[in-house]
């Protein structure tokens, strides 16, 4: 059950980080999202990680994310994109999970909440930071 509790915190902080990226305050986005997911449990423990790894390693994550992506701006891609790529950047760096499933759930947040080519950008940017990764 823990794996399917992780992947709806996934989905949580995802939506999450959309609210402030549009300008909440994160008790607010937070709150928001709770009460959408709050009939189906999560790992709220797991939610708190990915939500406060993201805020705190914001510029290391977005840095490693730049050099994995250099033909796209992060101002370019969508807001989805780039939150399901910081969340699974982070989730690497941390060594949270292995790299398959985080991958794995990755491209199921981008085909679920992206737009038509939101999981084949994913998967592209994400091969290449888990390259980056084992040659540093």
């Amino acid at each position: 059950m823990k794996p399917k509790l992780r992947s709806r915190a996934r989905a949580a902080a995802l939506q999450v980080l959309f609210e402030l990226e549009f300008g909440a305050a994160e008790e607010t986005a937070r709150a928001d999202v709770l009460g959408h997911f709050g009939t189906p449990p999560l790992d709220h423990g797991y939610l708190d990680r990915l939500l406060s790894g993201v805020r705190t390693r914001a510029d290391e994550v977005d840095a490693i994310l730049v050099v994995a992506s250099p033909k796209w701006r992060q101002q370019r891609q969508a807001v989805i994109d780039r939150n399901v790529l910081r969340l699974a950047a982070l989730e690497l760096l941390e060594n949270a999970a292995p790299k398959a499933v985080v991958l794995s759930e990755a491209l199921q947040l981008a085909e679920r909440y992206g737009g038509e080519q939101s999981a084949t950008f994913v998967r592209g940017v994400l091969d290449r930071l888990i390259r980056g990764l084992k040659e540093a």
